[in-house]
């Protein structure tokens, strides 16, 4: 493998560690081409041992980066194992209490039915809800609440028309505790979507924050790699700029040489010269298309 081609293979790893929507199949990929890039630095010749040590800390940090990513993925897999069973948990004990509150003496009629609906179900549902609120740290979990929350609009406004439509033929006294229920939801409700916005600001906060800090250091990466490259033209520019005036002096000598021995030894060095000024004007031609590929980044 050359060594351009090493550096492609790095740049693509790059591209996938800093993916921010994998597919499946991603940490398969990814780790692969981590193999893959790792044999290549076994087999793959750089011009000079700076260009491998530059590429190969370059792969070490990408290597320590997925490292990092991929505990961050474990976890938040683990996490919401966990939020499942908590609300299957959940689940289960709403279903039972509204179970065990339907099941009595004898079978409730439809409009008894009716008005265990209007008591239990918003209320039960926006308390849900409310739980799954404190747990929430990230904006995909928030949104999934923010569709629960339209569900306890709509449940809440089915109760109120259930409530509408069966309260003639309520107890005054039931019709005041439905009544209330119904109000002491809609105020549950109502905090719980506050509650929802506070969150939903505070998250967004965080993300661009996060953001913020991960592109500033980011920045001062590139910026690092700029001087380094930079400070590697110089000297390249430096050891150009003496080979050709050694080249110079050689052809001085050869053009004055006392003997046709003499005359092909500085042939000889004459070629050597000239193979050393053409490597070193292909390492900074690589130099400078580095240093601008790094700039870009920064545009």
């Amino acid at each position: 493998m050359e060594y351009d081609e090493l550096d492609s293979l790095i740049s693509e790893l790059e591209k996938t560690v800093d993916s921010t929507n994998p597919q499946k199949g991603y940490w398969r990929e990814l780790w692969s081409l981590v193999k893959d890039i790792n044999s290549g630095f076994k087999e793959t010749r750089y011009p000079t041992r700076s260009d491998r040590d530059y590429s190969w800390s370059r792969f070490q940090e990408l290597v320590a980066k997925a490292k990092d990513r991929g505990q961050e993925n474990k976890a938040m897999i683990e996490q919401n194992q966990r939020k499942w069973v908590q609300r299957q948990e959940k689940s289960k004990d709403a279903r039972e209490d509204i179970q065990s509150r339907a099941t009595r003496a004898k079978p409730l009629s439809d409009l008894e039915q009716g008005i265990a609906d209007i008591f239990l179900f918003p209320a039960k549902l926006i308390a849900d809800v409310f739980m799954n609120l404190i747990g929430i740290d990230t904006l995909s979990s928030l949104d999934e609440t923010r569709q629960d929350l339209l569900a306890c609009n709509k449940a809440l406004q089915d109760a109120w028309q259930a409530f509408n439509d069966k309260k003639n033929d309520m107890l005054p006294g039931d019709k005041n505790q439905a009544y209330k229920s119904l109000k002491e939801a809609g105020n549950q409700l109502d905090a719980a979507w506050a509650q929802w916005k506070d969150k939903n600001a505070s998250l967004r906060k965080k993300k661009q924050h996060e953001w913020e800090e991960k592109h500033r250091l980011f920045v001062e990466r590139v910026k690092a790699n700029i001087v380094k490259l930079e400070d590697k033209l110089v000297k390249a520019e430096a050891a150009l700029q003496k080979q050709e005036s050694h080249l110079d002096d050689l052809r001085d000598k050869y053009d004055t040489a006392w003997n046709d021995s003499y005359k092909e030894r500085c042939s000889e060095w004459i070629d050597e010269c000239e193979y050393r000024i053409a490597s070193i004007k292909e390492h900074i031609d690589r130099l400078e298309g580095w240093i601008n590929e790094e700039r870009n980044k920064l545009d």
